[in-house]
């Protein structure tokens, strides 16, 4: 029984670390290119995999970077913060131009 316990606890500890939150992004207008810490992922609206922070190090910032005609969003996720559920781009009408 105190094996059982113990190997559950220690299953716990480990498996949290290294379990993945949804990241549902979408924008206005759909159809935004989105780019992860400078790389291609896809369009809107899309949901992509992002593995939780810990002390061990385990998960960077994310950049997340919409990009519409003439416009550019942003958002950053440090490696401490709680992932959200949904981004959200707004980019019609464009606050932010790309230069």
């Amino acid at each position: 029984m105190l094996a059982l316990t113990a190997a559950a606890i220690s299953a716990c500890a480990t498996a949290w670390y290294l379990q993945f939150d949804d990241l549902n992004i979408v924008s206005n207008p759909p159809g935004a290119r989105i780019e992860l810490n400078n790389e291609y992922v896809g369009r809107t609206p899309l949901t992509i995999r992002h593995r939780r922070g810990g002390v061990h190090g385990q998960a960077n910032q994310l950049t997340i970077r919409a990009l519409a005609p003439d416009c550019t969003e942003s958002r950053v996720i440090g490696p401490g913060d709680r992932t959200p559920g949904l981004v959200y781009f707004e980019l019609s009408p464009c606050a932010t131009r790309r230069g």
